[in-house]
């Protein structure tokens, strides 16, 4: 797919083009540039396409103000407060501006990084017909076990680890949505996977169903390389499913999260999963179709992650000098004294402590299990300064880059299907514009470790469980190999 036909290309040079016609004409301007930026020669490549949608969805995040201030009439150069809805109060202050361009610039300086080392992958249709979908489910089944019980407090020194191959139950989900969509086989596993996830998600704390649907739509986009047409269709269908179960999510999570944690406050489960059940479908139930324009209306205003960055902007170097690369330094400490070495190693604190301090805010911490952090840009701003911001964010992209070709490479004795479905799975934390930078170089450095141990061991063995028996006679065809080529 050329440029001239990239859907993100075209919708984001036609933002550009309408910005003069909107209420924030240059910050319209640099969003649908970013976009465009971001997707150019992404389809030409499958890896390429991967980091594409993970840094649209950072892109959403670090933009979505300008297209709701766009949709309500309101000017982001003037300080202002309004409430859109009964929940969300969009504010404006005079540090917004600047941290929307920081935000994208940092995004596409990312990107920019990561096509000096993402390799070049040639997938095709024998990549994943030659996997069997039961096969699949059954090394899912382990992995989405591993995923639930994983968490700071389970394994002891290993706990990262675990959390980490736990996460890796995307990687055969990818491989069994590559199966269907190339055979239309396997439609029954995949849906029950599918269903698995979203209702467990639902019963979770957290929006954790959004996971399998963004799954798959960064697989089919990987995907459509050669098969668009065959495409479009499931995109759309899953864009529809993701927009309405979010605002579905948003209208009822208030009520459903103070059911959860019995009144308490805190991010937990002190409920029955049967009571759950109920209070899930209940809370469903009682949403009314005039409450879908404003829960629409909290969704975007929900997306935006840019207003902790303007308050650091406002407070550093103002009242608290740049740290020259202190945060960036307890976060590679972090990694580097794993808790298998260092038992004694502290737990980490609530980010809201961090971002209580560089912001002036009051929030939620230790004490509710609150966890709310400025995220890496911010702190990288808070260490180098607006251009240090940029620059890390480049290099960043370079050990992302870097990252995904060694995948690439561990990975070639399971063919070019495997290599991306690790790619998604290490990559996933990159979709988080609001990560702090501690948590972000844990969960890719443990990612990594986690997708090269699978692999380089656990792959080889599992192999001949989950490939497609052939006739007596018949030869299994080797399957395509990645091109180790660097380029988008």
């Amino acid at each position: 797919m050329t440029n001239k036909s990239n859907p993100a290309v075209i919708l984001g040079l036609a933002l550009a083009l309408a910005s003069i016609a909107t209420s924030n004409p240059l910050l319209t301007l640099a969003g649908g540039l970013t976009l465009s930026a971001i997707w150019w020669g992404a389809f030409n490549n499958a890896i390429s396409s991967v980091v594409a949608c993970m840094l649209s969805v950072q892109w959403l995040q670090a933009s979505s103000k300008i297209w709701l201030a766009n949709l309500i009439g309101i000017s982001l150069e003037e300080p202002t407060s309004r409430w859109i809805t009964g929940l969300s109060l969009f504010v404006v202050t005079p540090q917004t501006n600047a941290a929307i361009y920081l935000a994208l610039a940092a995004i596409a300086a990312l990107s920019l990084g990561a096509r000096v080392f993402v390799p070049n992958v040639a997938l095709s249709g024998s990549d994943f017909t030659r996997f069997a979908p039961r096969g699949l489910v059954l090394i899912y089944l382990p992995l989405l076990l591993v995923s639930q019980v994983a968490g700071p407090y389970f394994g002891g020194g290993l706990a990262q680890l675990i959390s980490a191959i736990g996460a890796l139950r995307l990687a055969p989900i990818v491989l069994l949505i590559g199966h269907w969509f190339y055979t239309r086989r396997g439609g029954i596993a995949l849906a029950a996977v599918f269903g698995a996830e979203i209702l467990i998600g639902f019963l979770s704390f957290f929006s954790d169903w959004k996971t399998v649907l963004a799954l798959a739509g960064i697989t089919l986009i990987s995907l459509a390389r050669h098969a668009w047409r065959r495409s479009w269709p499931l995109l759309i269908g899953t864009f529809v499913s993701l927009l309405l179960l979010g605002t579905v999510w948003t209208i009822i999570k208030p009520n459903y999260r103070e059911i959860l944690n019995a009144g308490t406050g805190q991010q937990v489960i002190l409920i029955s999963p049967d009571e759950q059940a109920a209070a899930l479908s209940d809370s469903i139930l009682s949403i009314k179709p005039q409450d879908l324009s404003d829960g629409f209306l909290d969704l975007l205003s929900r997306v935006s992650y840019v207003d902790f960055l303007a308050e650091t902007l406002r407070s550093v170097p103002a009242r608290i000098e740049h740290q020259n690369g202190g945060l960036w330094g307890e976060a590679f400490q972090n990694i580097l004294t794993p808790r298998l070495l260092f038992p004694d190693k502290p737990p980490l604190p609530s980010d809201s402590v961090r971002t209580m301090q560089y912001t002036g805010r009051r929030l939620a911490s230790d004490s509710s299990g609150t966890s709310i952090s400025i995220g890496y840009v911010g702190e990288s701003y808070i260490d180098f300064g607006a251009f240090g911001a940029i620059v890390t964010a480049f290099f960043m992209g370079l050990v992302y880059g870097v990252g995904v070709l060694g995948l690439v490479r561990l990975s070639r004795s399971g063919g070019a299907a495997l290599g991306l479905a690790l790619t998604i799975s290490f990559l996933w934390p990159v979709q988080q514009f609001e990560m702090s930078n501690v948590k972000l170089v844990g969960a890719l450095g443990w990612g990594w470790a986690g997708s090269a141990l699978f692999a380089v061991i656990l792959w080889p063995r599992l192999e001949p469980f989950v490939l497609m028996r052939k006739p007596a006679g018949q030869v299994t065809p080797p399957a395509d190999h990645a091109r180790s080529r660097r380029g988008p």
